[in-house]
């Protein structure tokens, strides 16, 4: 019998599936000659099929490749803790235990992310492929019974809907399962009969699923069930149009990558599209360079028409019988069209350089083809960085990353794999925030860096001239801001307490050498004034008539 509420969800899952259809085309466009593996999504290949034969110049493949690659190691690189986590309000961040508790919390999040079941940087890789490739990726945050999982979703499964502020929080994925996928997900009670019947006779026959995340419209916070938490979940079998599970989440388990957006528009748009006219045209000047080259190669061949000679044999060190005639002049001749593959290769680097910046390929580069370079000039060359690229990549913190991070610490919490939080946080209820420290957000940080070093640059300068500049200049405030541009350790700088017990040893000791240097002279002094107060006790004498 059907459900009238899968009925409901179908008609909207058609909608959203109406509103996407114009990206579509374009999708497919950008796949076939961009990202081929991604490439069903207006058509439909068997397993193992060709996917890579409209590509002729592979430019914009690798520099998709290489965007995803450098993006993932300025936003979130896989060595290092590119977010931390503080109170709010900010003053409970200085108490100590407020402080521990929040690191321990990012300490156990990097340490799920991390563990190799959890997949997490490889599915990310896929993520930001799909960025570059079509504007939008899309991350599934699950759980296990050890942990985190993760899966990135293919934009040809995934259709998304806004909520009045701007913010994905609807998702109907479409995608094929087998019977026998479906049997182990759901069980094989209440299963469609289409289902039931493949099961025992056709276990890998595929159907169509589909799984619907929403805001639960009736959401009651007092009631505690998995069928009324925030976000609704019905997964459905197309066919039948028959609910196979409904539940819930309670924080939103997609995180959604949008490259940018044009107004009205909730699906992102990439640097492939920005270039795609560039890309065409790169792949078609390579097609026609191939073709000229395989003129110049193997030429068409000239032959004389009454045909005597049969086949002619063109391979290296034939022998042609019978290609001259008796007085000497050849029957055999190649037929020279004028083709000249080399005209196009200016042509073709420039189209290459364009494509490449549209991948920021020549901004990620920027340190590593100047590696002679000062202090200075490379802060200032990670400011130049940080301001051309940070428009475009700071979206990623709030439609994927921090998404994300709710849901693994919503995750962890239910399995109770997080510390108990300080009575400090309990008794204020604090919340909390998610801070980034990426090499992305010290390079928009390194403007201070780059002034501070211009000041001290200038301070030296003109010390002979001004010998009380330099007194101007707090030297603890200066290495601190150096610190928070260079993303080095923290525990490479001592703590204040530390500070002040160094500085105190050193007193001391300069007191104690200080001390010692001057006992001679004090040991003298008093020798002297003991030998000036017995002479003046003998004078006295003297003159008492003693």
């Amino acid at each position: 019998m059907t459900d009238a509420r899968a009925v409901d969800l179908l008609r909207k899952h058609d909608q959203r599936a109406a509103k996407r259809g114009t990206f579509e085309s374009h999708w497919q466009e950008i796949a076939d000659l961009v990202l081929p593996r991604q490439g069903d999504i207006t058509v439909h290949r068997h397993p193992g099929e060709k996917k890579q034969e409209k590509i002729f110049d592979s430019t914009a493949a690798l520099a998709l490749e290489r965007f995803a690659a450098a993006v993932q190691s300025y936003v979130a690189p896989q060595g290092s803790k590119w977010h931390g986590l503080r109170a709010l309000p900010e003053e409970l961040n200085e108490d100590d235990n407020v402080r521990e508790y929040f690191d321990l919390l990012r300490d156990k999040v990097f340490t799920h992310r991390l563990a190799p079941f959890a997949n997490f940087y490889s599915q990310l890789h896929e993520v930001l492929m799909s960025l570059g490739a079509f504007g939008t990726g899309v991350l599934y945050i699950g759980e296990q019974k050890r942990g985190l999982r993760y899966r990135a979703i293919p934009l040809a499964e995934a259709y998304i809907g806004e909520n009045a502020v701007g913010q994905v929080d609807c998702i109907d994925r479409k995608y094929e399962s087998s019977a026998r996928q479906i049997a182990q997900m759901f069980g094989t009670k209440n299963l469609p009969a289409s289902v039931t019947k493949a099961l025992d006779k056709e276990p890998e026959k595929p159907f169509t699923l589909l799984h619907c995340v929403m805001p639960r419209a009736d959401y009651n916070e007092t009631k505690v069930d998995a069928k009324n938490m925030p976000f609704a979940s019905f997964y459905i079998e197309r066919e039948s149009q028959t609910i196979l599970d409904e539940g819930g989440f309670r924080k939103f388990p997609y995180g959604v990558a949008r490259y940018v957006t044009a107004p009205g528009e909730v699906y992102g748009r990439s640097p492939a599209m920005t270039v795609l006219p560039t890309i065409k045209m790169a792949n078609a000047i390579s097609k026609t360079m191939i073709r000229a080259a395989e003129f110049q190669a193997f030429p068409p061949t000239l032959v004389h028409e009454d045909g005597v000679l049969g086949r002619i044999g063109l391979q290296p060190h034939s022998v042609v019988a019978g290609g001259l005639n008796a007085q000497g002049q050849p029957l055999v001749a190649p037929l020279q069209v004028g083709a000249q593959p080399q005209l196009g290769v200016d042509v073709l680097e420039q189209q290459h350089g364009i494509i490449n910046d549209a991948f920021l390929i020549t901004l990620f580069q920027i340190l590593v083809d100047s590696p002679q370079m000062t202090a200075t000039e490379v802060l200032q060359r990670a400011q130049e960085k940080g301001a051309l690229i940070g428009p475009a990549l700071a979206r990623l913190s709030t439609d994927l990353f921090s998404p994300m991070i709710e849901r693994e610490l919503d995750l962890l919490a239910d399995k109770k794999l997080l510390p108990p939080p300080p009575q400090e946080i309990i008794e204020t209820g604090a919340e909390y925030e998610v801070v980034y420290d990426s090499p992305l957000t010290r390079a928009q940080k390194s403007e201070q860096a780059v002034g501070a070093s211009r000041l001290v640059e200038s301070a030296v300068a003109y010390a002979e001239v001004f010998p009380g500049m330099a007194r101007r200049i707090d030297e603890d405030e200066f290495i601190k801001i150096l610190h928070e541009a260079s993303g080095a350790p923290q525990k490479l700088l001592r703590s204040d307490d530390e500070m002040e017990e160094l500085e105190q040893q050193e007193a001391d000791r300069a007191a104690a050498s200080a001390a010692t240097e001057a006992a001679p002279a004090v040991a003298g002094a008093l020798k002297d004034m003991a030998l000036a107060g017995k002479a003046n006790a003998d004078a006295g004498a003297v003159r008492a008539g003693v």
